[in-house]
């Protein structure tokens, strides 16, 4: 009877971690969606704002440093 208990408990915990598991193959995907659009987003208004910043700041301006930096830290 207890050999009977500890098998169900085992196959019940091997369960408990594949579900786990998957969870976590689901959570990873969606942050690296999740980040692949930020960096869509930032390279975007990278384009646009630096065309905006050149009238105003200058082609090294602040702002063009600022995303350049954001977006290289954002791409590993």
């Amino acid at each position: 009877m207890e050999n009977v208990v500890e098998l169900i408990r085992d196959i019940f915990l091997i369960l408990l971690m594949c579900v786990a598991f998957v969870l976590m193959l689901i959570l990873y995907f969606k942050i690296s969606n999740l980040l692949r659009s930020i960096r869509r987003t930032i390279s975007a208004l990278e384009k646009t704002t630096t065309t905006v910043s050149d009238k105003f700041i200058g082609k090294s301006g602040l702002s063009s440093k600022l995303l350049s930096v954001i977006s290289k830290w954002i791409k590993f």
